[in-house]
């Protein structure tokens, strides 16, 4: 006979082929405990053999990762069908990713008495595809300059809005850029947090978001050019000053005012007693709006006045659900820049179903925003899960934005007693949100008050 089909034939060298595979591969039983597991598993989990083999699917791997394999592998052994299923193992240095294929093993009876598992590593494919997600999120008719630069400081990546409107930055793909940009590069980075950063460049100046990608080592970088949005706020500034100056000339009332230490009156040079709006009204240029103050309010209105401690008042809390991390991240550094001098905070989720978690935690909200467009849970569907599992949050103010303006989506959104806006990336965008924003916080406000 063939020495050759003789050492074929002889199952030890079947036990070192599979020992020796590159890929990883077990068998599990009907008690998901694993009865074989070659070394290229093993290394991929950083785990001895000796630790996996006899041991159970919550014994190598975190509970979820565990009941997600028993799932898959409870599958295979009631239907006798092959199932592929894509799996993530967490390491400190980076996520590895698998293709992993469950497949039956059958006994002579035709019933299947063990299930392996093949699992094919597609880790470099993964991050080449997240590659190519990261760079679809610099679309060329950007009107705003975008650039992505390494963390020693080349430019990796520029738009064509950042060669036409930062000429004087005189940058090239594929070299250093000026050291302001380098050095703050190098601090978001090293930090791992957002910054900011102006410059002024000719006439123009320019406001630039770094978000640091610190596991591909790069900065992401959004430039808008704020020379209007600077020059609009330097001219309220200076209306302000103008104003106070104004305030600071206006008549005065000086001296000694005979007033009645009871009713309030006072007495004015011809001896006649008026009412204190009356005399202040002819003797200055101010003017008089009647309301109740707290203490008044208490004695006039005992049943339906509720006291406000200053202790007691929160800032507004603003849900944003949107898939798009950076779309998030520019939009609420628009809103707190428009709207400075108001106090907000915002809770962020990425899609529907992370923002209802968020509500079961027993998130308080004063505004909704989100998008339409979503993986999992989009937008609609979201706000009628909110409606019928939060209904405390029904009169909660919503904001809809959206890139689909499709009239049967606005419909509905209204219908969902949703204001909606088109999704842009323009300064009257934000000034549009802002605007409702604070007219709807007002009347939230008031209705309080009350």
């Amino acid at each position: 006979m063939n020495p050759k089909i003789i050492a074929l034939n002889n199952p030890i060298d079947y036990v070192k082929i599979l020992d020796e595979a590159s890929d990883p591969l077990v068998t599990l039983n009907s008690d998901y405990q694993f009865t074989y597991a070659n070394k290229a598993f093993a290394q991929a989990l950083g785990k001895p053999l000796e630790t996996i083999i006899g041991n159970d699917l919550w014994g190598v791997y975190q509970k979820d990762g565990a009941d997600f394999r028993r799932d898959v592998t409870k599958e295979v052994f009631e239907t006798g069908q092959i199932k592929i299923v894509d799996n993530v193992v967490p390491k400190p240095s980076g996520n590895l990713y698998f293709i992993t294929t469950f497949k039956p093993i059958f006994n002579e009876q035709n019933i299947v008495i063990s299930v392996v598992a093949i699992a094919k590593d597609i880790t470099d494919r993964k991050r080449a595809e997240d590659e190519l997600k990261n760079m679809a999120r610099f679309p060329s008719e950007n009107p705003n300059p975008v650039l992505r630069i390494a963390k020693d400081g080349t430019l990796l990546y520029m738009n064509q809005a950042g060669f036409s409107l930062l000429p004087e930055l005189h940058l090239q793909v594929g070299q250093a850029v000026p050291r302001k940009l380098r050095d703050a590069a190098h601090q978001a980075i090293s930090n791992g947090s957002t910054q900011s950063l102006e410059l002024e460049l000719g006439q123009r100046l320019f406001s630039f978001i770094l978000g640091p990608v610190v596991t591909a080592g790069y900065v992401n970088l959004y430039a808008d050019d704020i020379t209007e949005l600077k020059r609009a706020a330097n001219a309220l500034d200076e209306e302000r000053r103008r104003l106070q100056q104004a305030l600071d000339e206006v008549r005065t009332l000086r001296g000694i005012v005979p007033i009645c230490a009871n009713c309030k009156k006072i007495r004015d040079d011809k001896g006649f007693w008026n009412q204190v709006e009356k005399y202040v009204s002819e003797r200055t240029e101010a003017e008089f709006s009647h309301g109740v103050c707290p203490d008044c309010a208490k004695k006039l209105y005992p049943d339906i006045y509720k006291e406000k401690k200053i202790k007691d008042m929160e800032r507004s809390v603003i849900l944003l659900v949107d898939d798009e991390e950076d779309f998030r991240m520019i939009f609420i550094r628009k809103i707190k820049q428009i709207l400075k001098d108001q106090e907000f905070e915002f809770i962020e989720a990425s899609d529907g179903e992370e923002a209802l978690e968020l509500l079961k935690r027993g998130a308080k909200l004063s505004i909704i925003i989100l998008d339409y467009a979503m993986p999992k849970i989009n937008g609609m569907e979201l706000l009628k899960r909110i409606d019928s599992d939060h209904n405390y949050l029904y009169d909660v103010p919503r904001i809809m934005i959206s890139g689909y303006t499709q009239k049967e989506i606005i419909s509905e959104a209204q219908r969902l007693r949703c204001v909606f806006f088109e999704k842009s990336m323009d300064n009257i965008f934000y000034q549009q949100i802002c605007q409702y924003m604070t007219n709807t916080l007002v009347d939230l406000v008031h209705k309080k008050g009350v």
